[in-house]
């Protein structure tokens, strides 16, 4: 079922536990909160190309990577205009985010919750792979959960 929050489509809520309950390194689907984006190049340039994600760690936000593929054309528009006025000057985050990644990244309020599938995850434990899956309306990020490997 498609649900709306915040004028932006919704991805499915699968009912029960996600993939990897146990949150070892192999495939899984993850609850996120996006902590900001990056624009698109060529056709998507003034859209959101990538978004940068975190799960909490104790009791601060934890980087866990970029997300690039997964978002559907007719979803880009309405989460580019929502995220622009969400925006902040830092990043919410406990833990160093690589250059490369942070590179005109555009930060905001850790507000809203997604979901991502991915293949496993880096030596520095940061998603392989990340697909977005799309929004979650019926999470906060207070009820996100850390099931990211002990690195």
């Amino acid at each position: 079922m498609m649900t709306e929050a915040a004028g932006l489509p919704l991805g499915p809520r699968e009912p029960g536990s996600p993939a990897d309950p146990d949150g070892s390194s192999g495939p899984g689907e993850q609850d996120v909160i996006v902590i900001g984006w990056r624009a698109g190049r060529g056709a998507r340039s003034r859209r959101i190309g990538s978004l940068l994600v975190a799960v909490p760690r104790g009791l601060e936000l934890h980087y866990v990577g970029r997300v690039g593929t997964g978002f559907k054309d007719a979803e880009l528009a309405a989460m580019t205009a929502r995220l622009r006025h969400m925006s902040r000057k830092l990043p919410p985050v406990d833990n160093e985010i690589p250059t490369a990644d942070a590179k005109d990244v555009h930060w905001v309020r850790p507000a809203l919750v997604g979901r991502v599938s991915y293949q496993g995850f880096s030596e520095h434990g940061r998603y392989l792979s990340p697909v977005w899956k799309g929004w979650l309306q019926d999470k906060t990020p207070s009820e996100v959960t850390d099931r990211l490997p002990e690195l």
